[in-house]
Order: C-alpha cells, then structure tokens, then sequence
C-alpha cells in the first residue's frame, strides 16, 4: 500500500481489518465458541476416564456459568 491510499479510517482497525466495535462483537462470539470446545473436550474426556454420569451435571454447571458470565455483559 502506498501513501495515497491510506485512509484515515484504517487508525481505528486491527490487524485482523475490523473496527473496534466488531471486534468486540467478535470477541464475544469467539468467547463463546471457545467455551463450548472446553465443554465438548472435557465431556469426551470424562466419556474416556468412564465418567458418564457426572459429565452431565458437571456440564449443566459449566452452561448456567457461562450464561450467568455472558448476561453480565
């Protein structure tokens, strides 16, 4: 890129191109996918350690967190 097409919008964005305000929305989402990998990865480990049934009540908890954490926000 050359000087004349900088752009003054271009201060206000991250690396990744998004303005600051997606990037929030983004980090959200991205909080939120990545709370759900945990979830899965540690079901399939207790599934593996033969731990079934406590993955299921363990799981309701991670989820009512994760909820009561994303609607403090």
């Amino acid at each position: 890129m050359n000087k004349k097409e900088y752009d003054e919008s271009d201060k206000t964005k991250n690396k990744n191109g998004l303005s600051k305000e997606e990037k929030s929305v983004d980090d959200d989402e991205l909080l939120k996918k990545e709370f759900e990998k945990q979830i899965i990865q540690d079901r399939y480990h207790r599934k593996y350690l033969g731990r079934e049934s406590d993955s299921r009540y363990k799981d309701e908890i991670i989820k009512k967190a994760v909820k009561k954490e994303m609607d403090k926000k």
